[in-house]
């Protein structure tokens, strides 16, 4: 299903959580994406007005609100486990003219149940720890070769994921389905 084509923007599926993931135990910190990176990221994502972005972790909601801002038409989700954070990224927003119900949605959940190929997502935007970003390797290179663009921040991905763009100043990287190991 694409997000917003076939299933209601308040009808997105999160995967049963089993893991017993807690704001706690995930130990991903909220660490703040500089403007200027978030700018740069969203610059190299190339996006359009129909792609569906993602952004795993999107703590305050920069990211998600900076996209949505850019590109007239694009729909963004953050997902997020902290409640706190979610509602602070509601409010930003709100504050930014967005709509929460059809733009710019925050999803309260553990990023390790999010299945972006179901919500119809075209870009991830994530900056993640290597601990969190290893455990998602195998959604993401499901993502990728489905055609989807990842764009990290800080971390690259394992040693055998080549980026097809980095900003090496900015430390961010760009993956394409050309990335995934084996291609």
């Amino acid at each position: 299903c694409r997000c917003g084509d076939h299933m209601s923007w308040g009808a997105l599926p999160v995967l049963e959580d089993e893991s017993g993931a807690t704001a706690d135990t995930v130990h991903v910190p909220f660490v703040p994406t500089p403007l200027s990176s978030v700018r740069r990221l969203l610059e190299m994502c190339e996006l359009k007005h129909d792609d569906v972005l993602l952004d795993l972790g999107s703590g305050d909601g920069r990211m998600t609100i900076t996209a949505c801002q850019q590109v007239p038409g694009l729909r963004a989700i953050g997902v997020e486990l902290r409640s706190s954070l979610v509602e602070e990224a509601r409010e930003n927003a709100v504050r930014a003219g967005l709509d929460v119900e059809q733009q710019c949605r925050f999803v309260e959940a553990n990023i390790y149940d999010v299945d972006p190929v179901e919500w119809g997502v075209t870009v991830m935007a994530i900056y993640l720890n290597p601990k969190a970003l290893r455990h998602l390797l195998p959604t993401f290179e499901r993502f990728l070769r489905g055609g989807g663009r990842l764009a990290t921040v800080q971390y690259a991905l394992e040693d055998e994921w080549r980026p097809t763009i980095v900003d090496e100043a900015l430390r961010l990287q760009l993956y394409t389905a050309a990335s995934v190991p084996g291609q």
